[in-house]
């Protein structure tokens, strides 16, 4: 059983949050007005090994400070998978804990976008809509060499830009080593050593593994392909 918890100090964005996420998809939603309230429950009940479960972390709760630590140890004790907001920057809060943030105000499909993208939450999303492919989330923009994935920017160098470009251009054909070394990098030998496999593995670094999603698939003996 999948599980989401929220933490968040404004009621009203609470209930909120609540409402959008009860849709079955993400599993039991348990709402939580303190970080006390939130460190008790958890502390008294456990999540059990079997669930799958996120948090969504308001960084403005009026305990937040106070009781950092203890959610901390709970986050790590449990290895649950956390999301933060609030009305500060990213680098204010960086110390505090690990996991995405969202900056208020902050669109509410983003933050189903990124609980989707969780490892435990990922396979449900297949799941529950068959026909979807991770490429259809991957938007890129030539002029400025700039790629995103449900609508966060992906840090590409150069070489991995070029190579998803090409890639998502034959979308749903197979190609070889040479063939992408060729068109993707103008040649440069690259096809003749493990070059395109070694970036092949860092985009899936940067995609795959980070979102939880199959993007690239390797075609025994021909290449890789996007589908």
């Amino acid at each position: 059983m999948r599980r989401t918890f929220i933490v968040c100090g404004d009621t009203v964005f609470l209930r909120m949050l609540e409402l959008e996420l009860s849709d079955g998809f993400f599993g039991v939603v348990t709402a939580f007005d303190s970080y006390a309230a939130f460190n008790g429950s958890i502390g008294k009940y456990g999540i059990p090994e079997d669930d799958g479960a996120a948090c969504v972390f308001d960084l403005d709760t009026e305990d937040a400070e106070k009781e950092k630590q203890r959610t901390a140890e709970i986050v790590a004790e449990y290895g649950v998978f956390a999301v933060f907001f609030g009305r500060g920057e990213r680098q204010f809060y960086k110390n505090t804990f690990d996991g995405d943030f969202l900056r208020r105000p902050f669109d509410i499909q983003h933050l189903k976008q990124i609980l989707s993208a969780l490892p435990r939450f990922s396979y449900a999303a297949q799941t529950r809509y068959p026909d979807y492919e991770p490429a259809d989330d991957i938007k890129l923009n030539e002029r400025t060499s700039s790629a995103y994935f449900r609508g966060e920017y992906l840090p590409l160098t150069v070489k991995e830009y070029k190579l998803l470009s090409y890639l998502m251009r034959m979308r749903g054909s197979t190609v070889g080593r040479e063939e992408i070394a060729a068109e993707a990098w103008d040649g440069k030998n690259a096809g003749r050593s493990n070059t395109v496999d070694v970036y092949i593995r860092f985009l899936r670094s940067k995609i795959d593994d980070k979102y939880g999603v199959r993007l690239i698939h390797s075609v025994r003996g021909s290449g890789y392909r996007i589908n």
